[in-house]
């Protein structure tokens, strides 16, 4: 019973200090220039810092910020990505033969100050994560009274294993954010659903496989493949 006991404290003293260990080493990374994922150049510690900061690893939380331009030239890995504080349209770009592995969430925030703000994930390279969320909530508009929200893969490999998260906000008395997501090329396989959610009857929420000469595929693999908003407008479009 004794030594059953010690047992069992050193085993709950060693997964203590494992989360010790990743907690004290988990970091924030804010991108501050166009460039590569695994270039001290691109990153800070701080959103609008002093670049100079280690480049984002697995456990990191990363934000790419102010319009930026990051790529990926070797497999990298990092807990979530947030696209936020958008003046320019962002893209992030994972070159062929590399993965980029997030554990959580790639979420779009809402680019307050551009009525048609686009996010764009490209390159001949693939992208893992457990969720996508486009659209945030709640939502917190300058001065537009109608805005898109849109995300354009044409990356060649987009692997989704949980929800796509389609949110369109709005804001009395008439300010709206409808959210679009552009499956413009490339193979995008969502293991969970698709979830559109629209706030008010005047949102629209779109999925669409119609964005120029479009060449995608879209994999739905989960039990419920759609879940869309019961107000509003929804419109799939398959090619």
């Amino acid at each position: 019973m004794i030594k059953l006991n010690l047992t069992c404290k050193a085993f709950f003293l060693a997964v203590v200090l494992s989360f010790s260990v990743f907690s004290a080493y988990a970091a924030n990374r804010f991108s501050v220039a166009n460039g590569n994922w695994n270039s001290t150049a691109t990153w800070s510690a701080t959103t609008g810092g002093t670049p100079g900061a280690s480049f984002p690893v697995a456990g990191d939380v990363v934000y790419i910020e102010n319009g930026n331009t990051i790529t990926v030239t070797a497999n990298a890995a990092c807990t979530s990505i947030t696209f936020s504080d958008q003046l320019t349209d962002p893209t992030l770009t994972v070159n062929a033969t590399f993965t980029l592995t997030v554990s959580g969430t790639v979420a779009i925030n809402e680019f307050e100050l551009s009525p048609t703000g686009a996010c764009t994930i490209s390159g001949g390279g693939s992208l893992v994560c457990t969720n996508v969320i486009l659209g945030q909530t709640p939502f917190n508009p300058s001065a537009k009274l109608t805005a898109n929200q849109s995300l354009t893969s044409t990356i060649a490999s987009f692997n989704i294993s949980g929800n796509l998260n389609i949110l369109s906000p709005f804001k009395n008395p008439n300010r709206f954010r409808n959210a679009v997501f552009n499956i413009a090329s490339g193979t995008i396989t969502v293991g969970g659903t698709v979830i559109t959610t629209n706030e008010d009857a005047g949102n629209v929420s779109t999925l669409t496989m119609a964005t120029g000469a479009q060449t995608g595929t879209l994999i739905l693999s989960g039990a419920t493949p759609f879940s869309l908003s019961a107000i509003g407008t929804n419109i799939i479009t398959l090619n």
